[in-house]
């Protein structure tokens, strides 16, 4: 995942592009859960410094970055992970609707728009925030190596 023209969209792994470096920030992960006690977080783009925002809330609504002030709880921008759904994958889910999900629109290809959608057990809703376990300056921030999506799968020269 990676950012182009202000908005989250699929791309082929590239550890030089920077903007496909992530950051997990979890300084909320203690005092906001949801219903399965999975802790919040915060995903901020490394080299912009800011986090994912779907400000509407609603379905189809793209994911882009905005302005971060990290001492303010803005539900916006906090995520929660499910449970493992598949070989390590999970949803990733607004802190204030479980039903809406992260989505590669259309499927896992190159440039596709990350937007919310609801829950129908596709590939293309399956994430992994791959993590290394590097702490960044405080244990609440976690640098995320790569994000994945879908189950791996052979490449046909467009699929990721």
């Amino acid at each position: 995942m990676t950012i182009r023209d202000g908005k989250a969209v699929l791309a082929p792994t590239n550890p030089k592009d920077e903007y496909q470096h992530w950051i997990k920030d979890m300084r909320w992960s203690t005092s906001v859960k949801d219903h399965e006690w999975y802790p919040a977080f915060a995903l901020v783009n490394k080299a912009t410094g800011r986090p994912s925002s779907t400000r509407s809330g609603r379905q189809l609504h793209p994911v882009q970055l905005v302005p971060y002030n990290p001492d303010f709880l803005d539900e916006s921008m906090i995520r929660m992970e499910s449970r493992n759904v598949s070989n390590g994958f999970r949803c990733v889910h607004m802190v204030n609707s479980m039903y809406l999900n992260f989505d590669a629109l259309h499927g896992v290809y190159d440039d596709t728009n990350i937007v919310l959608w609801k829950w129908c057990e596709g590939d293309n809703q399956r994430w992994n925030l791959e993590d290394p376990a590097l702490l960044l300056n405080s244990t609440s921030i976690r640098s995320i190596e790569r994000i994945q999506i879908g189950r791996r799968k052979e490449s046909d020269g467009k699929r990721m």
